[in-house]
């Protein structure tokens, strides 16, 4: 037994071999729509909106709407808000950080100064000394004074950076402390 064979285009074999494809049917289209006109044939509005002035309708059709949007814009006021007190803290925090080190810079410079001032008396004294032992007395007084006001200074300076470091990071660490206390809160 043979099974018969379908034939899937109709009169495939019958058609001369060519490059081209049979033209196909063109599918079928759905009717376009027809433009309706915005009134009536007799003249009358077909809704009460299309005649309405403006403010008749409700600026918001929802009062869910302003609900969300009055949060959301109290949200990014607060986030406005909050950046500015961030760049103001920066800001003060810059203040403190060059007022700190202009006090620095006038310490070093009275320092030098004095230093400059010690050493010209200590060689003063020294080419005024007679013998090898003044020699060694004025220059010994001079290392044990310059010893001394370097010691003192050491400390100084140390007290002046501690206090710079600490003005300094006060309005950052106020920021910081802002930023927890935000992050802690519950949610409303």
């Amino acid at each position: 037994m043979t099974k018969p064979e379908t034939k899937l285009v109709a009169g495939a074999e019958d058609a001369p071999a060519s490059s081209n494809p049979p033209p196909q049917a063109p599918l079928p289209q759905a009717p376009l729509p027809q433009a309706k006109p915005s009134t009536p044939a007799a003249g009358k509005p077909s809704s009460p909106s299309e005649t309405a002035p403006f403010s008749m309708f409700p600026t918001t059709p929802n009062p869910m709407v302003n609900l969300m949007t009055n949060a959301t814009f109290k949200g990014f006021d607060d986030f406005a808000t909050f950046g500015q007190a961030n760049i103001d803290a920066l800001v003060q925090a810059s203040t403190v950080f060059t007022k700190g080190v202009e006090e620095l810079s006038k310490e070093m410079a009275s320092l030098a100064h004095t230093s400059l001032e010690t050493g010209a008396a200590a060689a003063k004294k020294t080419f005024a000394a007679r013998t090898i032992k003044d020699v060694i007395e004025a220059q010994s007084d001079f290392s044990k004074v310059s010893l001394e006001k370097l010691l003192a200074n050491w400390a100084r300076f140390g007290e002046l950076g501690v206090k710079l470091a600490t003005d300094t990071a006060s309005p950052i660490a106020a920021r910081a402390n802002a930023v927890a206390a935000m992050v802690a809160r519950p949610a409303t």
